[in-house]
């Protein structure tokens, strides 16, 4: 009879443990189902509930975890891929999303090292790798991050076009600068309808001063993507440097038009005018510069010689004095001040002036001086 009453006690428990597992299970198939619905809030109710019930449920650790890492609660998923990792040592999946959410916290190191352990766990794991070169990208260890992403393009060269630019963006960080174009090349072969790509090895061609590619690649890029600040200013700044100050002074308006503070947009603008002589409007693009606090000895240079071929010679005299106050070796600027002098017959003034001037050894200004101090 006790015999019998101890069977019956194990049956129930048996049963009761069976229920319950069902029910955990239950609870686990309903949070697959919500984070699939992007609910990941209800989702990690049920994973905990099917924890509570099976806290070996390695599952549901790792799902939760996901769940979390969607909310960008890094710690409490973080502490779920410990679980993970804690009942499964060899789960290589766990040991990369707990990196992952380092990464996401900016712990770089700690990416790097959870990043590894996957590795190790599983030496062609290619999003392994991929990610731990972004982490040693940000840790700003290029080589490193070069031969993971080299790793990556070896193990998955059908999905490697992300590869290619994050080596191209380290190889440029490098001043390797062939190998970057190659990177991109690469990158467009295998996605050639990402115009990112184009401007990123726009900017690579720039940098080595091959000026004809570079605009080719912005002049693609903004024919497929249209108008920019960016992309007006890189085509701009190449107009320039090409000689060709009325399509750069154009471009370099448009860019201040949109973003009347893009200091080096309206730098260039000044030079633009100023090589076409259009000297009205090198008043106002260095007025500009000045009310951007540009206050430099080339701003009040320059705007003082556009005074000076607009016949406004007392505002001339103010700006060359202003940059000789910058830099009291400018010679020019003595040169220049000197001719403004004479035109508002202050003769001392322009004497004393083209005297320094041909102290500083301006080309010319000692001719001037017989006549200029008689």
């Amino acid at each position: 009879m006790r015999i019998l009453s101890i069977l019956s006690l194990l049956c129930l428990t048996l049963n009761l443990a069976i229920s319950q597992n069902r029910e955990a299970i239950e609870f686990y198939n309903e949070g697959v189902e919500l984070f699939k619905q992007k609910k990941y809030a209800e989702a990690i109710k049920k994973y905990s509930r099917t924890i509570n019930m099976m806290p070996e449920h390695i599952n549901a650790y790792y799902n939760r975890g996901n769940s979390y890492l969607q909310l960008k609660k890094y710690n409490s998923a973080i502490n779920d891929f410990i679980s993970v990792t804690d009942l499964q040592p060899d789960h290589k999946k766990g040991f990369f999303y707990m990196g992952y959410a380092y990464m996401r916290k900016k712990q770089y190191d700690k990416g790097i090292a959870h990043f590894s352990s996957a590795i190790k766990i599983d030496p062609d794991y290619a999003k392994a790798y991929m990610q731990r070169g972004v982490a040693y990208m940000k840790e700003e260890q290029y080589n490193e991050a070069i031969r993971d992403f080299s790793k990556t393009i070896d193990l998955d060269p059908e999905n490697a076009t992300k590869a290619y630019t994050n080596r191209a963006l380290c190889a440029t960080k490098n001043k390797n600068y062939k190998a970057a174009i190659e990177d991109y090349n690469s990158a467009l072969q295998a996605d050639s309808k990402n115009t990112k790509l184009l401007f990123k090895r726009a900017k690579v061609y720039l940098l080595t001063e091959n000026f004809e590619e570079a605009l080719s690649d912005f002049e693609t890029y903004k024919k497929k993507k249209g108008e920019g600040v960016e992309v007006n200013y890189y085509i701009g700044y190449l107009k320039l440097k090409m000689g060709e100050y009325e399509e750069a002074n154009k471009l370099f308006g448009a860019v201040l038009f949109n973003d009347p503070t893009h200091l080096s947009a309206a730098k260039n603008k000044a030079i633009c005018s100023l090589s076409l002589e259009n000297y009205e409007e090198t008043l106002k693009d260095h007025d500009l510069l000045i009310k951007l606090g540009e206050k430099t000895e080339d701003n009040f240079f320059n705007r003082g010689t556009a005074f000076l071929n607009l016949e406004m010679y007392e505002q001339a005299i103010n700006d060359f004095t202003s940059a000789i106050k910058v830099n009291p070796e400018l010679g020019q600027a003595y040169f220049n001040r000197a001719n403004a002098f004479v035109k508002v017959k202050e003769d001392e003034k322009a004497c004393e002036d083209i005297t320094k001037a041909a102290q500083l050894k301006v080309d010319g200004a000692d001719q001037y001086i017989a006549v200029l101090c008689n």
